[in-house]
């Protein structure tokens, strides 16, 4: 089985349209292939007030990473893996380039970021555990037949805002990924 990773941003708030929530990067020199497997957009659940808004993102693959606002630490799923080259990063921030190959995202989503908490036992909240499944799930596919996002040497991934989108409520990311 390939060695899998997790990065993981928490309690983002909604920025405004085209900022880059979260991405990977695997730039030139590496010596691997990424291959997204899922991502999750979870509400935040550390809160009792209900202030979410609409919230629609885009997923791309990009060329350059630009000059990312922050770099998030990556985990791997078994302490036995090997390290991460360096130029396998994950970030924030930035202005990438996005693959000129690519007519239109690879995924549009629309959710809520209405938070869970303990006094939301309401319609709303309960919107929002729906909002906590899995973005995009190719992580086990039994036979093979859904292919992950693959990202080599030099290409890279972002989640990115999309215009519509409102900039209250706040939600956790998780990118998940293997190395190969």
């Amino acid at each position: 089985m390939a060695e899998t990773y997790r990065a993981y941003r928490a309690a983002v708030t909604n920025p405004a349209a085209n900022t880059v929530i979260f991405g990977i990067n695997n730039a030139v020199g590496s010596g691997k292939t990424v291959k997204i497997t899922r991502l999750w957009c979870s509400p935040a659940t550390n809160t009792s007030t209900v202030t979410g808004t609409l919230q629609i993102v885009e997923l791309w693959r990009i060329t350059s990473p630009g000059t990312p606002t922050n770099v998030t630490t990556i985990m791997p799923y078994d302490s036995a893996n090997a390290a991460l080259p360096a130029q396998v990063t994950a970030f924030n921030g930035g202005t990438p380039v996005i693959d000129a190959a690519m007519t239109e995202p690879f995924l549009r989503w629309t959710t809520t970021s209405e938070e869970w908490g303990a006094a939301n036992a309401s319609w709303p909240g309960l919107a929002a555990i729906m909002a906590s499944q899995p973005v995009w799930d190719a992580g086990y596919d039994d036979d093979g037949d859904v292919a992950r996002i693959t990202l080599p040497e030099g290409y890279g991934f972002i989640i990115r805002a999309a215009t519509g989108t409102g900039t209250v409520g706040v939600a956790d990311w998780y990118i998940e990924f293997t190395l190969e």
